[in-house]
């Protein structure tokens, strides 16, 4: 049996030097000998990476090969500088927030296109927020990392004037250049621990490097650079991996015409009375509305439009009525468009190297108006939820455990 200890060993000196290991193509191991016990099989050779290398390459791919003649398989790393470049979706920056004009400029933008409410028109400001925030971002956020570089400069350069000629002005000037670059670095922060989405990190967490290599470690696991399609055939170029995902998923979720939902439905009881119903579907007020926004998780990934719950919480007293409005029409009936209801698909790896679309986890990103539906209606169901599950599935139920049902069997 490998031994335990040297292997956890292994793995801490990897994460303390912030190195990177890619998917390997081949074999899972890369060295066959004979012992005592027979055969033994392990993985002794691997290729490993630091962040700066990441960046120099779109793409890193690794094979292993036979292992002939000798008794360890050779590595065949293959980097790619050029790769398919396809247009950036917006996503919304909580670093935004912190800066003096954002709460203006989205006032600005959403103030100026006077809609007639509802779901259609919020989709509408939201999209021109879209592009005045891209804009102010380009013109007035400026770049970040560029303007980090400007300030370690500005402190150096302060610095060493004040070491030279310690005035009462000098260290002023170096105490503001050291300020402005802390406030900089804090929105650095915030910026990779946003994009790598670690949960269990705390707030003050200040290891900038340990965000960039894991968002680099998560993006290499996630990255699809050869499958199967439907047919069998492996492709590797990213317009027919696409075009694949596509075929797949049209037929996944498209509906079957020969399926009469109404034949199924019949044969499921009437458990919502009426007053139940009634309540489920009576109009929100702006306080439940509320409620639900601040219930969600304002990190979690958003949907197609790039909105988090951060955005939504920090702009309540811009956006609030409105959303409110679409949300009343929403539980009015009212047909939902494509913008409210539209979600975007992640493929989450189940395996290693997976070779198909069979090995992935398909995870639908909704937008966050949609999520805020969905709260209002679960957090309702909730009270009439003893009248629809029966006893056997308390495991479904808020404050019960399946394992109560285990203990008691």
């Amino acid at each position: 049996m490998p031994n335990l200890s040297s292997i956890l060993d292994f793995s801490d000196c990897i994460a303390a030097c912030n190195l990177i290991s890619p998917n390997y193509n081949g074999p899972l191991f890369t060295w066959a000998g004979v012992r005592s016990n027979g055969w033994v099989w392990r993985r002794l050779d691997r290729f490993l990476f630091n962040s700066r290398w990441s960046d120099s390459f779109k793409k890193i791919l690794v094979d292993v090969l036979e292992k002939t003649p000798s008794d360890h398989s050779p590595l065949l790393i293959a980097c790619f500088v050029e790769g398919t470049c396809y247009p950036k979706p917006f996503k919304f920056q909580n670093m935004w927030t912190h800066h003096a004009t954002f709460l203006d400029t989205v006032k600005k933008s959403w103030d100026a296109i006077d809609t007639y409410g509802g779901m259609r028109g919020f989709v509408h400001k939201l999209k021109q927020l879209k592009l005045d925030l891209k804009l102010w971002n380009r013109n007035t956020f400026g770049n970040l990392f560029e303007d980090i570089k400007v300030c370690e400069d500005q402190v150096m350069k302060a610095e060493r004037l004040f070491e030279s000629c310690p005035s009462e002005e000098n260290i002023e000037n170096w105490q503001h250049f050291r300020a402005l670059f802390a406030a900089k670095h804090k929105l650095e922060r915030k910026y990779w621990n946003q994009k790598a989405n670690i949960k269990w990190l705390k707030e003050g967490d200040a290891n900038t490097n340990h965000f960039h290599s894991y968002v680099q470690t998560k993006h290499r696991k996630h990255s699809i650079t050869t499958i199967n399609n439907s047919r069998g055939e492996e492709v590797t170029s990213q317009a027919d991996i696409g075009d694949a995902a596509i075929t797949l998923f049209s037929d996944l979720y498209s509906v079957d015409p020969d399926i009469d939902a109404a034949e199924i439905l019949k044969f499921i009881p009437h458990l919502v009375l009426e007053e139940d119903n009634n309540m489920l579907i009576n109009l929100p007020d702006k306080d439940e509305v509320k409620t639900a926004v601040w219930k969600l998780d304002q990190n979690s990934a958003p949907g197609p439009d790039g909105f988090n719950g951060k955005f939504f919480r920090k702009c309540w007293h811009i956006i609030g009525d409105d959303l409110v409005r679409a949300i009343q029409e929403f539980f009015m009936g009212i047909p939902i468009p494509r913008g409210v209801a539209s979600s975007l698909v992640v493929l989450i790896s189940k395996v290693d190297n997976p070779s198909s679309f069979g090995e992935f986890r398909p995870i639908c990103l909704s937008n966050f108006i949609s999520k805020v539906c969905t709260k209002i209606l679960v957090d309702r169901l909730s009270s009439i939820l003893p009248k629809l599950i029966s006893p056997e599935q308390i495991g479904f139920m808020n404050n019960k455990d399946i394992v109560d049902h285990v203990l008691i069997a």
